[in-house]
């Protein structure tokens, strides 16, 4: 039983750190092309 819930927290983090990573991805790929218009 307990070894589910960390399971759980686990895959709840991951969620967590790859949204962070792909927002900071996207925010640095819009930069890139904003810096590219002007």
């Amino acid at each position: 039983m307990k070894r589910k819930g960390v399971k759980l927290i686990m895959s709840e983090y991951a969620d967590i750190v790859i949204g962070n990573l792909s927002l900071h991805w996207f925010r640095n790929y819009l930069d890139s092309k904003i810096v590219s218009l002007f």
